[in-house]
């Protein structure tokens, strides 16, 4: 399950992933996130995404359709932080990411502050 929120006054979409997934999950959770990260956009510019991996490592075809996802990322402006706790996780996720405005971290308040470093400049 993927459950989605997105918080106005930070900017900040949250991603909450359980379990294991299918393709058809992943699907509907990449279409509720691009209206999110296209509301964020307009209001700020660009979308900050905070996202709590399952401890579940997901099949190479769930692995494929999150990777299919990264057509609506825009890799100038928007930032990802991935939170995993299992190197596992964290060198299965960092396979499917293909800018440096994507990172995996093991600690929330280090994605955080990853986040929000240039919030400030921008």
């Amino acid at each position: 399950m993927i459950k989605l929120s997105y918080d106005e006054d930070q900017n900040l979409i949250t991603v909450r992933s359980e379990g294991f997934l299918d393709a058809m999950q992943v699907r509907e959770y990449g279409r509720e996130l691009r209206a999110i990260t296209h509301a964020a956009r307009r209001k700020c510019g660009r979308a900050l995404t905070l996202v709590f991996a399952s401890e579940v490592v997901q099949s190479d075809e769930v692995m494929a359709e999150f990777a299919a996802l990264r057509e609506d990322f825009d890799f100038e402006r928007d930032r990802m932080a991935v939170i995993v706790s299992t190197s596992l996780s964290k060198l299965q996720i960092k396979r499917s990411f293909v800018s440096e405005m994507q990172q995996a971290f093991v600690s929330e308040r280090a994605a955080r502050m990853w986040l929000f470093a240039y919030e400030d400049v921008h």
